[in-house]
């Protein structure tokens, strides 16, 4: 009656006027704004919801301080590795670059070089670097025939008989127990996934620089220069315009 009260005011209002006060004060009640549900317990009867997802930490007792006076942490690694201060060693090491280290086959000890140089020795050195001797780019051969492909189940097995192949064909020039197979977008959806990209650059660039600026495209871990080559192709092929300015 509440809710009927206060959603139709007009209807009610329409209706015969009851005389009896009792009546009257019973209805003023139902059409005040209710501040407890009817059916919702007394709250001395209420339960506490139990928490489903409770999360605590245990912190270890006797644990010795990890900071000192000024509340800086003085954690080290347990082997001490590094010495706090290498001052003398950094005058002492020679400098060296990823390029002198090109020919070497073990990694190099004693020495200083560049983070640059670091990296892009430890990732393409000839002989140790990772890319070099442990991942290798899956290639599946020739693109799939996407158009005939059933479901993603069937495109599923065919990416697994295409990688049993692809190392097999690996181990049978050098078995390598320690080869990682790397499998990217570029390569299992060329030349697709190089051609959409591609669409994407020349619209922006006609959008805004073009024909006033070049369209110049920067590719961070190139790999194969499979999607590089995609996305020039595609280029050449369909916006020459552009590919002139690429």
């Amino acid at each position: 009656i509440n809710a009927e009260y206060r959603a139709f005011p007009t209807q009610w209002a329409r209706r015969p006027r009851m005389e009896s006060a009792t009546i009257s004060r019973i209805f003023q009640q139902l059409a005040r704004p209710a501040k407890q549900c009817l059916h919702s317990r007394p709250k001395r009867f209420r339960q506490p919801l139990p928490c489903l997802y409770l999360q605590s930490r245990s912190y270890a007792i006797g644990r010795a301080k990890q900071t000192d006076d000024l509340g800086d942490s003085t954690w080290q690694h347990r082997t001490l590795m590094f010495p706090k201060d290498i001052t003398k060693q950094i005058k002492e090491y020679p400098r060296i670059t990823a390029k002198d280290l090109r020919h070497r086959t073990q990694r190099p000890r004693r020495v200083k070089m560049y983070t640059r140089d670091f990296i892009e020795d430890s990732l393409y050195n000839p002989n140790y670097g990772y890319f070099s001797k442990h991942a290798t780019i899956f290639n599946p051969g020739e693109p799939f025939d996407f158009p005939k492909i059933k479901d993603g189940a069937e495109f599923n097995r065919m990416v697994d008989k295409s990688y049993i192949e692809f190392e097999d064909a690996l181990d049978m020039i050098e078995p390598n127990d320690l080869r990682q197979l790397w499998h990217t977008p570029t390569e299992l959806f060329r030349p697709y996934y190089g051609e959409a990209i591609a669409r994407y650059l020349v619209t922006n660039y006609k959008m805004t620089l073009f024909p006033y600026h070049d369209l110049i495209i920067y590719e961070m871990g190139a790999g194969n220069g499979t999607l590089m080559r995609n996305i020039l192709d595609h280029t050449r092929e369909n916006e020459p315009e552009v590919y002139t300015r690429t």
